[in-house]
């Protein structure tokens, strides 16, 4: 286990990402072009998790009491698949190219300012 890293910087030069599944860490994997394998342990980590092994961006989620077998089966499966490389690859353009943060803080600022004008009449 490490501290904390950037993830944005990290995730590019990795075979593949292992994580929880939660929502920033899923998205950080899918902008780095990385294949996955999420190990879910609550809330919407196993909806990231299923969503992950639906696109073929990684195999099937592992349980949250993972055994050091199921990893290396996970990581087999995984690194080295050229198919599941490739996919993960051709997602990354198109999130990277939606700017989604910027847009989310451009329609919170509308939807703030059409808010105030509104209670100021």
């Amino acid at each position: 286990m490490i501290g904390p890293v950037n993830h944005a910087a990290l995730f590019p030069r990795l075979s593949a990402v292992v994580h929880h599944g939660a929502a920033g860490t899923t998205a950080t994997a899918l902008r780095a072009g990385v294949p996955q394998i999420i190990a879910p342990h609550m809330f919407d980590q196993h909806y990231w998790a299923s969503r992950v092994r639906a696109k073929g961006l990684g195999p099937a989620p592992l349980s949250r009491y993972f055994s050091s077998d199921a990893l290396s089966s996970a990581l087999r499966e995984t690194i080295g698949n050229a198919a599941v490389a490739h996919r993960a690859l051709s997602m990354a353009a198109p999130i990277r190219a939606s700017h989604g943060a910027q847009r989310a803080v451009e329609v919170l600022e509308q939807q703030v300012s059409a808010r105030g004008r509104a209670q100021s009449r």
